[in-house]
């Protein structure tokens, strides 16, 4: 039997070979398959940078609801007499804990029911939890209101971190994945730092003690300002994601974009049994996830040092765009030059090692404290720490292909939330103080790193996509 695929002018023939399938061995030589397998017409849309701006927009919205409470903790403890360093350390956390408990469901929703339902169902989970904050004034229900907000807000999370490779694989072009996965992660870092600035810039520090009653009223005004406005931003973005976020463009970009995945139980068993898989995994939750959740506990750090709710607040921006700088710089490396993940990824920890070490040792007084050095280590810190977060989700979806990307993702970054959990629930321990945050923090990337020396680096999705390079057609 033939049939015709008209790629400009050339007819080609289908042989006898048939799909990948969950039974079949996933980790046979994919270059082997890709050589018979049909010739598959490839096209790429200009629709897909818009795809691209909703879905980043939906992860800046998580992130800057996720950081809301950090850089204001000093004045929300004020206002919310009953909450402790606890509270808002469990309020960074339902990110986390949300992400453990219902990571199965939602990654099986995004393999089986593609990219709109997914990003539909996360957007329309930041828009409630934003809402929902909103719906009272009394203290005690209000801060039932927060937790359940913020509790939905952490489901929306699995999709934002684990749905970044598939929209690259489901959109882009080999030579443009590992970018588009990047920019996802760089804005969703903005959409942190934007909590870091604009929670301060909105909600005063606390100054008068001695007029309790008048400044306790004065920064709830100020709290539920901000509440609402982070409401208005999560409406826009809804009803853009609700009008418009097709699931599947007409063409695939690649030709691993027309190939059928191992199903979803499949795809876990195997995943489960990965050596490689688990190695980057593992290395990818210590070494980021520590990090990551480190960031918006940081100003118990920096308020030993003397700094103010305010400069905290700038500090950790400042470290967050650093890491957005090193986020596209390494995702574009990566899609100019190919491959060469795990030398970047060494590059990486390596830099965040000596930084963090280098910020410890200005806590601990063992080195001459001054802002300019302060602001380096964390700005460099940050650079080296985010930037290879992209790098770790595309190898993960190299090393584990033709298992799905989403499913791969949802592995990868439940194993980061695991340690995230971990790491925000030791504030519960009595009287803990907060350098070890520190210790832990320079640890988490020397752990990693023989970790990714052991992974054994394989590009099976690549090679099978410059096996048969097609032309492709723009649209």
């Amino acid at each position: 039997m033939s049939t015709e695929s008209l790629i400009g002018s050339e007819t080609y023939e289908e042989p006898s070979v048939p799909l990948l399938r969950p039974n079949d061995d996933v980790y046979s030589d994919v270059g082997q398959v890709a050589i018979h397998y049909p010739f598959t017409e490839v096209k790429l849309y200009k629709r897909r940078w818009v795809n691209l701006c909703a879905f980043s927009l939906v992860a800046f919205m998580q992130g800057f609801l996720w950081n809301t409470w950090g850089p204001i903790s000093t004045s929300a403890k004020f206002v919310f007499s009953d909450w402790n360093d606890g509270t808002i350390a469990l309020l960074s956390n339902w990110g986390n804990i949300c992400y453990v408990l219902f990571l199965v469901p939602v990654v099986w929703l995004m393999d089986a029911k593609g990219l709109r339902s997914s990003i539909v169902l996360a957007s329309a989970l930041v828009f409630i939890g934003a809402g929902v904050r909103c719906t009272t004034l009394d203290s005690t229900l209000e801060t039932w209101a927060i937790h359940f907000g913020h509790f939905l807000n952490g489901i929306a999370g699995i999709v934002v971190f684990a749905g970044p490779p598939q929209l690259s694989a489901t959109w882009f072009p080999p030579n443009q994945r590992t970018t588009s996965t990047g920019i996802i992660y760089v804005v969703a870092s903005l959409g942190v730092a934007a909590g870091s600035i604009f929670s301060p810039f909105v909600v005063d520090e606390l100054q008068h003690n001695d007029v309790a009653p008048i400044e306790r009223r004065r920064l709830k005004e100020q709290i539920l300002r901000l509440m609402f406005i982070q409401f208005v931003f999560a409406s826009f973005m809804f009803l853009w994601v609700l009008i418009y976020f097709p699931s599947k463009p007409p063409f695939p970009p690649s030709l691993t974009a027309a190939l059928e995945r191992v199903n979803f139980l499949g795809g876990v068993g195997v995943l489960c049994r990965g050596k490689d898989v688990w190695l980057v995994g593992l290395a990818f939750g210590v070494s980021t996830s520590i990090y990551a959740c480190w960031i918006t506990v940081m100003h118990l750090n920096l308020e030993i040092l003397g700094l103010s709710q305010k400069e905290a607040g700038w500090v950790g921006c400042y470290s967050v765009l650093g890491g957005c700088v090193g986020t596209f710089i390494s995702a574009r490396l990566i899609d100019v030059i190919g491959g060469k993940m795990k030398l970047l990824i060494m590059v990486g920890l390596v830099g965040s090692t000596l930084c963090f070490t280098w910020f410890t040792g200005i806590c601990i007084a063992l080195l001459s404290f001054s802002r300019l050095s302060l602001y380096l280590s964390l700005i460099l810190g940050g650079f080296f720490n985010y930037g290879i977060q992209p790098v770790f989700m595309e190898m993960a979806a190299e090393v584990a292909y033709p298992i799905g990307e989403a499913v791969v993702g949802g592995f990868v970054t439940g194993i980061f939330n695991v340690i995230g959990t971990i790491f925000l629930f030791i504030f519960f321990i009595p009287n803990i103080g907060y350098l070890w945050m520190n210790w832990c923090l320079i640890a988490s990337t020397v752990v990693a790193i023989p970790m990714v020396l052991f992974i054994k680096e394989s590009y099976g999705r690549s090679s099978v996509d410059c096996h048969l390079q097609r032309p492709l057609v723009q649209s």
